[in-house]
């Protein structure tokens, strides 16, 4: 996006179903959210449950629905994708649970629509611990104050972040160089340090 009004247009667009901005929209982040959550499959038997066709298949017509009844604040494109991307990946700890709560044991893939629980994912991956690494978590009252601190865009990075994503991630992920993403981010993080909070995230 050039500018906030091209993105208000856009989200505008998307929250109306617009056929070609949701066409738009899905062939590019599709591809992306695909590779992200193939990823942290990899890392864990959860890919013996789903693949990152099956949760690609579930969370987006989920999310467009989220938008569509005008669901959500977002700020940016960066936002929006995050959100997006937190909200797979979630869905990925999610199926893991639904197959615990089977009994675990044998492994069975779930079938498309048994993914998703009754409620929403929360909101960029903050409700919920199990779905970040711990030693990014930190204390939650830090994370929100320096997440008042942050830009738009750099909301969007802190949020990928607490999910694990690597920095190559965040950059696929955003569209963004990687490198300055983590360079502007860790002034931030230091800056917060220094000022507010010295105990603010583990080294990134």
């Amino acid at each position: 996006m050039r500018n906030e009004q091209d993105f208000s247009a856009f989200l505008r667009n998307l929250r109306v179903n617009d056929p070609e901005t949701v066409r738009q929209f899905v062939e590019k982040y599709r591809p992306i959210v695909s590779q992200i959550v193939a990823g942290k499959l990899a890392k864990s038997d959860v890919q013996r449950v789903c693949d990152a066709s099956d949760i690609c298949q579930d969370v987006l017509p989920h999310f467009l629905r989220f938008l569509q009844k005008g669901e959500g604040k977002f700020e940016s494109l960066e936002n929006l994708v995050a959100y997006l991307v937190c909200m797979a990946l979630n869905k990925v700890d999610e199926a893991w649970r639904r197959h615990q709560a089977r009994g675990g044991g044998k492994l069975v893939r779930l079938k498309h629509g048994e993914i998703s629980g009754s409620k929403a994912v929360a909101e960029s991956g903050l409700e919920d611990s199990s779905s970040t690494p711990s030693h990014r978590v930190g204390n939650r009252e830090i994370i929100a104050g320096f997440r008042q601190q942050l830009a738009p865009d750099l909301v969007a990075v802190l949020d990928l972040y607490l999910q694990g994503l690597s920095w190559e991630e965040i950059g696929a992920a955003l569209g963004r160089s990687s490198h300055a993403l983590r360079v502007r981010f860790n002034r931030a993080r230091d800056k917060y340090r220094q000022d507010v909070n010295p105990d603010l995230l583990s080294d990134s």
